[in-house]
């Protein structure tokens, strides 16, 4: 009986070692069906037993690699050419295969950490919403974030493109020129373009028409659009019109300010064959509604209630009236002249 016991405990000790022998396992960003990122090289990761020899092999190129003394292991494939489909061997204590994998271009859409070293073409982000308490400093955060982002992947400046915050909460502002939080944080956005090999795309006509305090919007397909329309522009060349306009300077002309715009491709235009959203201020700084008119590839702003005017500001608030587009049908970003908050 005895020896019976025996020989069971040494089949369960035998299975509990058994177990202690980790797998070789991919980090969670590789699967069947991925693409790799094309013309750099490509990181590939995961973990195994300490010490363990791990064979790659991925088209006519193989890796052998030793997990370090905490299990984890990393290797980089040379650089790809676009194509596919492809199959991706691992082996070591056991064998992963990875098929139908694809060398192609890859955008991380406001990815999260994990996904770093994951070889990338660029970034696509919408994210801000919850940053109203800090819109003050809102260029500096996202400047960083582009900045540790681009440090993290050392893949250098790598194309960052970002989507201005939408139009939310009540459509109806009374008020000229309301301001608020939201306004603040557009405009950061729209300085952050100073940062270099970066582009934003303006949603500033996208809130839910069915509920307006919804801070996801549903028109996800037209945002999708218009980032396309961006890479395909600053990444791939293809000269397309992928920017609404976006204010450059001003002239003042007696009593009026006409305004100058970048990205007027085509010309500009109002939706519904009216301008809205402008407001123009004397030298007191207080706004009130302007009559705005297009002339050209400009507009031309003005108030009989304003004599000598000094400043112009569009769609300056929470969920404004805006209506300027130009000939792409891409909407006009809102700013303002002056720099007083």
């Amino acid at each position: 009986m005895k020896f019976i016991k025996a020989i069971a405990f040494t089949f369960i000790l035998s299975l509990f070692s058994g177990s202690l022998i980790a797998k070789v396992k991919l980090a969670s960003p590789f699967g069947d069906h991925m693409v790799l990122q094309r013309n750099t090289l490509v990181p590939i990761w995961g973990t195994a037993s300490p010490g363990e020899k791990i064979n790659l092999m991925f088209k006519n190129q193989k890796r052998t690699i030793i997990a370090d003394d905490k299990g984890s292991w990393k290797t980089n494939l040379n650089k790809l050419k676009a194509g596919g489909p492809y199959t991706l061997i691992i082996s070591g204590e056991n064998t992963i295969t990875l098929n139908d994998i694809y060398v192609g271009e890859v955008w991380i859409c406001s990815g999260q950490s994990n996904l770093v070293p994951f070889a990338i073409r660029g970034a696509l982000w919408y994210q801000g919403e919850s940053n109203s308490p800090t819109a003050s400093i809102y260029k500096d955060l996202m400047e960083t974030l582009i900045t540790d982002w681009r440090n993290q992947w050392g893949q250098g400046n790598f194309p960052f493109i970002y989507v201005q915050l939408a139009n939310i909460g009540k459509a109806v502002e009374t008020i000229p020129a309301k301001g608020g939080a939201e306004a603040i944080k557009r405009e950061a956005q729209l300085q952050n373009l100073s940062v270099p090999n970066t582009e934003m795309v303006v949603a500033i006509d996208n809130a839910d028409p069915t509920n307006q305090a919804n801070i996801h919007q549903k028109n996800k397909q037209e945002i999708g659009r218009r980032l396309a329309l961006a890479a395909r522009n600053i990444v791939y060349g293809e000269k397309t019109t992928f920017s609404g306009p976006i204010y450059d300077k001003m002239k003042i002309e007696g009593n009026s300010i006409r305004l100058l715009f970048k990205h007027t491709d085509g010309g500009l235009t109002a939706k519904d064959n009216q301008l809205k959203g402008f407001a123009i201020a004397g030298k007191d700084m207080k706004f009130v509604w302007a009559n705005a008119s297009i002339e050209g590839k400009t507009i031309r702003v003005t108030s009989s209630e304003i004599e000598n005017p000094v400043a112009v500001r569009y769609g300056w608030g929470s969920n404004p009236p805006t209506s300027l587009y130009n000939m792409a049908n891409l909407p006009a970003s809102p700013f303002r002249t002056d720099t007083d908050n």
